[in-house]
């Protein structure tokens, strides 16, 4: 991962504390670039990638069959915070297919609240659908994971994925981060992402929650926006009706300084989103007093 630029200053005070270094691009359908900052990286799109993990859902018939609905599909594409709206989304989802929490693979104390239980309930939900195994749903070479994987594919562009082991357990694929970003601007061209699409910007608080950043961004935006952060500072979108997918890569893997990033791209793109207070954010000390900003170099 070489050629990262300066995205982000942290200030304390008048000086300049901190520097978060990264990378930004914007590209169309067709691979076109429309904005970069330094040459795209390969690395692992992590949670980013869970609108199209949840592809094969909608298009397997799983989706239609099972009755899931546009609130339990954002479930299934979301990183959300685990609040009791989250957990009762995911359990009447489970429900539908026949399942229990105790199915939920994807570890913790509470496999309800984990923020990955939707996307792993959309996997159960395939499963169930096809006849697979369900009790090692999670692992690679299960017919789940190539499902996704050919869909990650397709949407993206990418031949060869290498992958590694993610947080919740499932594959996690490693791509080029302008190819992540094609995968998002792709969407919209095919019935299952737009399902996917419509469900997420419908329902922003079931992708998130409370404080989480692609929930404010989806709520502010009013619609024209698809957001999905991933772990170590990744972060994906897509313009809506543009064609336009975007992705954001901070090398240190530090989120706080994605959302002054994603913002100062966005406005690059010709969308003025009204966050001011993320675009450049006041740091408090544990007083409540300030002490200094985070700012974009975008």
């Amino acid at each position: 991962m070489t050629g990262a630029e300066p995205l982000v200053e942290v200030w304390r005070g008048k000086f300049i504390e901190s520097r978060h270094f990264g990378w930004a691009i914007a590209v169309r359908s067709d691979g076109e670039r429309v904005f970069q900052i330094g040459e795209p990286p390969v690395l692992f799109a992590r949670s980013s990638l869970k609108p199209i993990q949840a592809i094969p859902l909608v298009e397997s018939g799983a989706m239609k069959r099972f009755d899931v609905s546009s609130e339990e599909l954002a479930l299934c594409c979301g990183s959300h915070g685990g609040e009791e709206v989250h957990q009762q989304g995911v359990r009447k989802l489970l429900s539908k297919i026949g399942l229990l929490e105790k199915h939920l693979l994807c570890g913790g104390d509470s496999p309800l609240a984990h923020n990955c239980s939707g996307k792993h309930a959309g996997m159960l939900a395939l499963a169930r659908h096809e006849g697979w195994s369900i009790e090692d749903y999670f692992l690679p070479g299960h017919p789940v994971q190539e499902a996704i994987r050919h869909a990650v594919r397709r949407f993206t562009g990418v031949e060869l994925l290498s992958e590694g082991v993610d947080g919740c357990g499932v594959p996690v694929w490693r791509l080029p981060l302008e190819n992540l970003a094609r995968g998002f601007a792709r969407m919209e061209g095919f019935e299952a992402g737009r399902a996917v699409v419509e469900a997420m910007g419908s329902h922003p608080y079931l992708v998130g929650g409370q404080g989480k950043f692609d929930t404010t961004l989806m709520q502010a935006s009013m619609g024209r926006l698809i957001s999905k952060g991933g772990g170590e500072g990744v972060h994906a979108g897509l313009i809506k009706g543009q064609g336009i997918g975007w992705a954001v890569k901070i090398l240190d893997g530090n989120r706080r300084a994605v959302p002054s990033v994603v913002l100062s791209l966005l406005e690059r793109l010709g969308q003025r989103i009204p966050l001011d207070r993320l675009k450049r954010e006041t740091r408090f000390n544990h007083r409540g007093e300030a002490i200094g900003e985070i700012r974009s170099l975008l």
